[in-house]
Parts: C-alpha cells; structure tokens; sequence
C-alpha cells in the first residue's frame, strides 16, 4: 500500500473547516509524511492525532493515520481510526488488518470490491493470497493469472500449484518470478524449499546457496539450507550452516533442534533454547525427554514429558499459537545477581504506545523506590527502544472522570530515623527477621499509603492514611517499608476495589494475608472492605493477589504461598458481595507467584504465573472453573526454584484473540554462546475451537 499523505493535502483547504489553522496543518501534515516516508511511523502518529482533531472529517489523514498503525503492527486500532472504507486503498487497508487479526474470511469481501474497483497487480496479489488462504484455489489461480508478469502474481500461481500438488508446475512459476526479481531471496528460497521437498537436493544445494548471497544473515534460511545438506548426508556442511545461523540469531529454534540432534557434547542446552524459543514445539520436549533419561536426570525427563503429552493431545475446546519471543534486554555476561534484569512489568499508555519497566538493582527492601529501567514499544511488542520519558504518560487504571491511577512504592524509610512504639513481635520469612508494629501505634507518616494520579497532563503523588484499626506494618533490613501491592479494578457501580497485601493480623504467628479495600471518590480514600480468611494456609500466608471481576459479577482471585521454605500451591478465593466476604481458598495449582489476569475479548481468561518456570492456563468459559493444563513458556534446568527465571510476568491485551506475556529467562545464549539473565515479550494468540463455543 502507498502513502497518501502527500495526496491529502492537496485537498485539505476544501476538507478542513478550520481554515485558521491551515497553515500549521500543512507544517504538521510534512513533518507526519517526512516520517512516515523514513519508516519512522511512531513518529508520525501523535502528528496524525493532533491533524485528526483540527480535521475529524479528513478521509486522507484518517487513511494515513489508519496506514500508520497499520505498519505498527496493531491492526485493531487501525480498524477503528480507517472506520467504514470505500475507497480501494481503504478497502484494502482494512483488509490488511483483518488478515493480521486472523480473519480472512472479513478481508475477502473487501478486497473483492478493491479489485473490482481498482483492478490492479498488488491488490490481486492480496486477494489471491487470501482465497488461497481460504483454499479457494481455482479462484486464486485466476486471479494470480489476471497479471501473469507480475513477480508476486506468479510467486502465488506457484503457491497455488504447491498446494494442489502440482510441483512441477510450481517449480516453473518460481523459476518465471525469479527472472523478473533477481534480488528477491524470498522467492529463490521458496523454489530451494520446493526442490529439496522433490529431492532434487543438489539443485536445491545451489538455489539455497544463490538465495544466501543474497540475505546472508537469514538464519531461517540457513536452517533450511542444512537441512538439505542433512537429507544429502552432509552433516559438516550442516553444522557449519546451523552454527552460522546460531551466531545470527542465538534464540532460532529450529537451528537449535537441529544442532542439538547432531551435537550430543551440547545436546541439553541446546534442546532448552530450542524450546525457550518455541514453547509449542512437541518434537523438541520429546528430545529433551529422552537425553535426560538417557543421563538418569528423572526430574528433567519427567517435566519434558508432561509437556511432551500435554502437546501431543491439544485442548478440545482452545487453539493456542504462539510468536517467536521479542528480546527486551539482558543482562551484561557476568551479571547473575538476583533482583537485577527481573520483574518486568507492561502498561498500554494513553497514546497507544505499550510502556515495560524492569527492575534492575537488588530484590531488597532497599531498592524500593528505586529508578526501573523503561522501555516503549509502537508496534505492540515487535520492536523495543529506551525512553527515560515514557512512564511520563498517563497509564494505570482509567477512572470514569479521565483521570489515571496507580500504587506507588515510595523509598523505604531508615529505621534509625524513626521514632517506633515497642514491636507487637517478630516472624521469619526467607531468614530474614520482620519486625512488626500495631498500625494505630504508628505517627500518620507510617501509616500512609501512597499513588499517582495522572490529571491535566502529569502526575501528581497522593497518599492517604490505611485504614486498618487492627493490622501491623513491619520493618526488615533496616527499613521501614510503606507497601500496599496488589489489584484494582472498576467495578459495576461505579466503586473502585482492591485487593491487597501485605495485611498481617495482631494474632501470632504473625502472616501475611491479603483485604480487600472499597473506594468511592476516585481513590482519594479506601475502606476496608473484607479479607480473605487465613485458614491454615501453607508458608507465610497468602501474598501477591490477583483480582479480576468474572462475567457473573463474581470477584475473583489467585493467591501466592510460596515463600522461604519451599514451592508452595497457588489458591483461589471468590467474593459475590464486591469484596465482604470471600470463600475458603483452595489450592489450584501447585505452584504459582505473581499471579496475572487477563480477560480478552472472545471470553477467555487467562491466568499466567510460575516459579518454577512460567505457566501458562486458560478458563475457556471465563468463569475461572476450567482451568487448563499449563503451557511452559521456559524449560526449567535446576532443581532449584529461581535458577531458570524470576517467574514474575505481565500481560496485556492486543485485540480480541491475542494478548502479550513479559518475563525473565535466565539462561538465555549470546552470540558467544554465554547465557544472560534476559527479558522478553512474547504474542500469543488463544481462540475457542469450538464453533458453537463463540460467544
């Protein structure tokens, strides 16, 4: 699709209605072209924004707009800015984002009168892949033959050939596009594809090879290329195209599959990568099953081969498809601190951008407060840069008067600065001593609790006293810490609620527990509401709350108990009276902190969490009463709990059937091969394959 841009503005004096500012649409509407036309698309959104408010009738600047969005990779909000299309470039735009979002059977309609309308080689290039995704092939084949000189036409007359059979043919198709786009290697390596399928490996050897110098740091390609040689019996010139691969890109899958099958000195760390890159890949859990038994490593083959089954028979009623992960950051070689390059977390900013903060000093009472590393994304997680600036924009929870808020975590305090009543007592968690004092004991200071609130453009810190007659606040390491962690929602009647901890009860031995608070001026104050009743629960109590409101009206949580002494369930409790009371928890899972919600658009829940590993399940009704089986994102190498990953993750909606996941993976290849603790973003896509199951 072309940029139209500079065609708009030809006619944005008989279009705009704001004639006053016309010259300062035109300076806006060269500088938004200027950056669409360098690829620089997230540059030129907030210009489109502000052209669209001067202009709200604007059809060039709103298909711009929509273009832009478009190239970023979030389809659904193009949708919405491009509204009904009529125009061919309009038309097809939005079935661009239909195709993106799965939906080709939308795209074709609208594709159909784009070609009718504007008959030309790129748009039935379009139309006919989407009948051939569609497997309308005799269509396609018209279609494509409608421009049979045109390289991507011919490119899908061989497609069209592949897939009823017809090699042959196809080989001939590709061979005809070639000649007219020499400096294609896509189209070469899908001839190379064809021909090693055939068996024509040598002649599959050269067009690998010619495809190569021309992207010579594909590693895809290579991958595909030593599997020819592999087929042909040549395993050194495989390895030597696996490795090359591997120094391109250290997370390819494949390369490391096929790398570890031929490398029994790297097997197991290879098979790990392999599946780090490719949670879904069946093949290489069965691998990794069979070296750990081969080397009496019971736990590893045990946890390969529950992975292996959960795979090999999918859920009835979900299909689930997974992105190659998106590397965020990592660590320089030698760090392997624990609390640096961890608990990462996502926000969607007002402006559409996805804003991920990370945590980089120690996990201590110490750090709190302390500068987290920030880091934007305009492409809904295809591409990451650092912006110091970015958390300067409105995120968090988005309050009916348009206001935003969110916790903060201000410094912990030095207890040598304080004045502090007699302590009620002392508890141990991970072996270090917490130091606990009555809350109404406490100066105001201490018994605070603290936000930012985004209004008229920029943050302003409020805080106001817990309410709590009963509970303590503690000290550790020194410090005083002043936390309320947790979730807050809207709910139906206009309230907001939280569900928080840590809550500790006056009663010995003193736990950690988790309230509920109600607020019912935007924040400013909270009540206590309820709390979930400590019935015995393992560990410390229960910590790190999730809350979501189900469809029935229901609210729901997932509680951590894992602590010092050990891997400890997962629990949940529910509420039907917004918060008062809530049902005994019981255990879900048998291991989980940080749990996170996410409810999509198609009613599915999702529910990740970890440690060990990272999990992820699914509630297909989205009442949270199916829980899946869970889906490993990471394999877990050590015994120990926190050795392969913090476990600590985030999610975010990208549209109706997709969401984005953040997490840690500590063993994550360089170039050199060295591991690095290291963060990333991963799309998944989850719908309901069950046709009668839509809702």
């Amino acid at each position: 699709m072309r940029l139209s841009l500079s065609g708009c503005l030809l006619f944005i004096a008989t279009l705009s209605g704001q004639t006053n500012s016309q010259p300062d649409f035109e300076a806006l509407g060269r500088r938004a072209l200027a950056a669409a036309a360098s690829g620089q698309f997230d540059e030129a959104l907030p210009l489109y924004r502000r052209m669209l408010a001067m202009d709200p009738a604007n059809p060039g600047v709103r298909f711009d707009y929509a273009l832009a969005l478009n190239r970023l990779n979030r389809p659904g909000e193009s949708l919405n800015i491009l509204g009904t299309p009529k125009q061919p470039d309009a038309l097809t735009l939005a079935a661009a984002n239909h195709r993106a979002l799965g939906q080709p059977r939308r795209a074709l309609p609208l594709l159909r009168r784009a070609f009718a309308a504007q008959p030309t080689a790129p748009i039935a290039y379009d139309l006919g892949l989407t009948l051939l995704d569609l497997e309308l092939y005799p269509e396609a084949t018209r279609t494509f033959q409608l421009f049979a000189q045109d390289a991507r036409c011919l490119v899908g007359l061989g497609l069209v050939a592949q897939a009823t059979g017809k090699n042959e043919s196809a080989i001939q198709y590709y061979k005809q596009a070639w000649k007219l786009e020499p400096k294609d290697a896509s189209i070469p390596a899908s001839l190379a594809d064809l021909l090693s399928n055939s068996g024509a490996l040598d002649e599959a050897t050269v067009t690998y090879a010619r495809a190569i110098s021309l992207e010579s740091n594909n590693a895809s390609l290579l991958v595909k290329s030593a599997r020819n040689h592999l087929k042909a019996n040549r395993n050194p010139e495989a390895i030597d195209q696996l490795r090359s691969a591997l120094r391109f890109d250290p997370l390819e899958p494949d390369a490391n599959f096929e790398l570890a099958r031929l490398d029994e000195s790297q097997r197991r760390s290879l098979l790990e990568t392999a599946i780090a890159a490719n949670p879904t890949s069946s093949q290489a859990f069965y691998q990794l099953m069979l070296h750990c038994r081969s080397i009496e490593d019971t736990r590893c083959a045990d946890n390969a081969r529950r992975s292996f089954e959960h795979l090999k028979s999918p859920h009835p009623k979900l299909r689930v498809d997974m992105d190659p992960p998106v590397l965020l950051v990592e660590s320089p070689a030698e760090e392997r601190r624990w609390g640096r390059y961890q608990f990462p977390t996502i926000e969607r900013l007002a402006d559409g951008r996805i804003l991920a903060t990370i945590h980089v000093e120690a996990d201590s009472a110490t750090a709190y407060g302390a500068p987290k590393l920030n880091l934007v994304t305009s492409d809904n997680g295809l591409t990451w840069r650092k912006d110091d600036t970015a958390a300067n924009g409105a995120y968090g929870l988005r309050l009916k008067n348009g206001d935003y808020l969110r916790t903060d975590t201000p410094p912990a305090l030095d207890v040598g600065s304080l004045q502090l009543p007699a302590p009620a007592g002392e508890f141990k968690m991970y072996n270090v001593p917490y130091h606990v004092y009555p809350l109404n004991q406490l100066p105001r200071d201490l018994r605070l609790i603290f936000f930012q609130r985004f209004r008229q453009g920029q943050w302003q810190p409020e805080s106001t006293e817990l309410d709590d007659s009963t509970g303590l606040r503690y000290t550790v390491q020194g410090r005083f810490p002043r936390i309320w962690w947790g979730d807050m929602l809207s709910t139906p009647d206009g309230s907001l609620l939280a569900l928080t901890y840590p809550r500790i009860a006056p009663t010995q031995p003193f736990r950690f527990g988790s309230a509920a608070y109600r607020s019912t001026d935007y924040g400013r104050t909270w009540k206590m509401r309820g709390q979930i009743v400590d019935s015995g629960a393992p560990g410390s109590g229960f910590t790190e709350p999730a809350l979501t409101l189900l469809p029935n009206g229901t609210l729901y949580a997932a509680l951590r108990t894992t602590d010092g002494s050990g891997v400890l369930p997962m629990f949940e409790s529910r509420s039907t009276d917004l918060g008062r009371t809530w049902s005994e928890p019981k255990a879900i899972a048998p291991n989980g902190v940080l749990p996170r919600f996410q409810r999509l658009d198609n009613g599915i829940l999702v529910l990740s969490s970890g440690r060990p590993g990272v999990q992820l399940r699914f509630s297909p009704s989205g009442l949270a009463n199916d829980w899946t089986d869970p889906w490993e994102l990471i394999p877990t190498k050590s015994p120990r709990a926190e050795s392969d990953t913090c476990s600590y993750t985030s999610l975010l909606p990208l549209d109706r059937d997709s969401f984005l996941i953040v997490y840690s993976w500590f063993h994550k290849p360089d170039r050199e091969g060295r591991p690095r603790k290291a963060v990333f973003a991963r799309r998944i896509r989850v719908v309901k394959s069950i046709p009668g199951m839509q809702p």
